[in-house]
């Protein structure tokens, strides 16, 4: 993003304009909007936005660390303690706390390999919020975590915030995982519907392609199948799927079954569609509730 500057008057950029507003909107209500932040030009472009936009209203701004994600965020510490510093220093912002989320860790398979993960994600929070502590800056809220780590963060003692949302979803990626015990068992919950349009000895095709669901995670898994109709989905295109059979003992399905298959990715596959159909009672012998709308659907900026 940038800034505009006409005669020494910085105008700030229209989406940040548009945040300011939001933010004075939900502070009318009694709510808050919460924005995380890595660098200090950012921190003043939004604290700019907020004078021109909404002078009357404050925004929480967490100071976003990098604990291992390899995306957003400064290095813990030092550097992260600075940009608190310029938070604290800023009349239109509110140093809300720090924003400390390893999504990396969330998707390693291995009990182990997450355990040590967010073991070191805990420790940077840790040394972070104690550093900005003892420098006399209040931190409320250390927020970070996600499906696949949530027990670790909220065994810590350091993260108040949760940031688990697949649990609600869960899909074959997540599947993947190797269980902990300590970790809550959360079910299957989202599907695409297909349906064979074209069978043959050696393979049957559905319509449900990459249009239908993510792949960036693996590809789909087939549901709801009895071991000896295991299938295995391969990559068709953009409309199409292809299934074997998954096993010496397996069976193709016939053409014109319906099936269903378990994304690869919950997340983005959620945002190909315009509705969910919502069933009560499971899968295999709910009933139909209601639609729901996806109201999020392309909202991508």
């Amino acid at each position: 993003m940038r800034d505009i500057t006409i005669t020494n008057q910085v105008i700030a950029h229209p989406k940040l304009l548009r945040v300011a507003r939001l933010a004075a909107r939900l502070q009318a209500q009694g709510g808050r909007l919460a924005l995380a932040v890595d660098s200090a030009e950012g921190i003043q472009r939004l604290a700019d936005a907020m004078a021109q936009a909404a002078p009357q209203a404050r925004i929480d701004v967490l100071v976003e660390i990098d604990v291992g994600q390899g995306r957003c965020g400064v290095p813990p510490g030092e550097p992260a303690l600075a940009l608190a510093q310029a938070v604290a220093r800023l009349a239109q912002l509110r140093l809300a706390g720090l924003h400390a989320y390893h999504g990396r860790a969330q998707h390693l398979h291995s009990a182990a390999e997450r355990c040590d993960a967010i073991a070191a994600a805990v420790q940077a929070a840790r040394h972070t919020r104690d550093l900005l502590t003892a420098a006399g800056l209040p931190v409320p809220l250390v927020t970070g975590s996600g499906t696949g780590t949530l027990v670790h963060e909220a065994a810590s003692g350091v993260y108040g915030e949760l940031q688990a949302g697949s649990f609600l979803f869960m899909d074959a990626d997540y599947a993947r995982n190797e269980r902990e015990p300590a970790q809550p068992a959360f079910e299957q919950a989202l599907f695409v519907k297909t349906q064979v349009i074209s069978a043959c000895d050696s393979h049957a095709v559905c319509d449900a392609g990459h249009k239908s669901h993510a792949i960036d995670s693996g590809l789909p898994t087939v549901a709801l199948l009895p071991p000896e109709r295991a299938l295995r989905y391969a990559n068709g295109g953009d409309e199409h799927g292809l299934l074997y059979a998954d096993g010496p003992q397996a069976r193709l399905p016939a053409l014109g079954q319906m099936l269903w298959l378990v994304p690869g990715h919950c997340d983005p596959t959620v945002n190909l569609h315009d509705f969910l159909i919502g069933l009560r009672g499971g899968l295999a012998t709910g009933v139909v509730e209601r639609t729901i709308r996806v109201d999020a659907r392309g909202a991508l900026t």
